[in-house]
């Protein structure tokens, strides 16, 4: 499991929100919800890796207009 802390509470709940309207799967922390989670595989293609941090970079685009940023 990994985690990317963000500068607000609201962020988790809206990365997790972009994060399915790019295509894949996070919740954010209960205990944080500054906090989005991931969880990838043990073993993973580079190729597979490569198409996930692109798509959380979308997400976190998407965070930054829900905020108005």
């Amino acid at each position: 499991m990994m985690g990317i802390e963000m500068v607000n509470e609201q962020c988790g709940p809206l990365f997790s929100k972009a994060a399915y309207d790019c295509g894949f799967l996070s919740v954010y922390a209960s205990n944080n919800p500054r906090v989005a989670q991931l969880l990838p595989p043990l073993t993973i293609e580079r190729s597979l890796a490569a198409e996930i941090v692109d798509r959380v970079d979308l997400a976190l685009a998407g965070v930054k207009r829900y905020l108005g940023l």
